[in-house]
């Protein structure tokens, strides 16, 4: 009978101290997600940035305009010379006069020379501050990782997996070159200037370009930023799944 008398006990978190954490990780969680749009701003100028320049958009401010090619003329015949004095003699309308340099057109040729100074501007800011983004990134899960930790919460598994694969993503992002000099292994996020001399090389030397340049251009100038996205989306996708078992779970 006493025992049947007994008040049901309240049911309690495993964790009762879990709301204090929880508070935290969703602050952590505020700046990771604002870094993470950084590091997506700048990785989509640079894959953007090379599909312009690789379409042949600046080639005029590179330099790099195709040049026509004339072909040797016959000497022509008594008819053709003949039709020819006589269309000579014959009054003809002028021809409206047009610029040798472009500018008539819209897109001429100082246009893109500005254009391009523009754009070589914003891949320098954009990719200070994607470096800078990503291994605040880097910091921000690892933080939020020992709080994980430190509050017995659950998601600790895929919080590990996404602080590891963002760690090799920052490996991708900067370039090993000052710590290895001689090495050819460019960060994801490269400087436009090596690209752009890059691509130079690439125009000027197309027809004897070997197979295994060609793959050393694009492998640095568009493949390794879409390694790094891949790792970038890999990496959130399992911080996102230990973040609703770890605060969402715990609301």
């Amino acid at each position: 009978m006493r025992a049947n008398s007994k008040e049901p006990q309240p049911v309690r978190l495993a964790n009762p101290t879990a709301e204090s954490f929880v508070a935290s990780l969703k602050v952590v969680h505020f700046f990771a997600i604002f870094f993470l749009w950084l590091i997506v701003a700048a990785l989509i100028l640079h894959i953007v940035a090379f599909i312009v320049v690789q379409v042949g958009v600046f080639d005029q401010s590179l330099d790099l305009a195709a040049q026509e090619v004339t072909e040797p003329q016959s000497e022509p015949d008594d008819q053709t010379a003949r039709a020819a004095e006589n269309d000579a003699d014959a009054p003809q309308e002028s021809a409206p006069a047009t610029t040798d340099d472009g500018e008539s057109a819209w897109w001429s040729e100082a246009r893109a020379q500005r254009s391009l100074e523009y754009v070589k501007q914003l891949l320098r800011t954009i990719r200070l501050v994607g470096l800078l983004a990503s291994m605040l990134l880097l910091v921000t899960l690892f933080v939020y990782l020992e709080i994980s930790l430190l509050g017995r919460l659950a998601g600790v598994r895929y919080l590990t997996m996404s602080f590891f694969l963002m760690l090799v993503f920052v490996a991708t992002v900067y370039s090993w070159e000052p710590l290895l000099p001689g090495t050819r292994i460019l960060g994801a996020l490269y400087v436009v200037d090596e690209f752009l001399d890059s691509y130079t090389g690439y125009v000027q030397r197309h027809d004897t370009l070997s197979l295994v340049e060609a793959m050393s251009h694009y492998g640095r100038f568009l493949v390794m930023p879409l390694l790094s996205f891949a790792l970038l989306v890999f990496s959130w996708l399992r911080f996102r799944r230990g973040y609703e078992e770890s605060v969402l779970m715990n609301e």
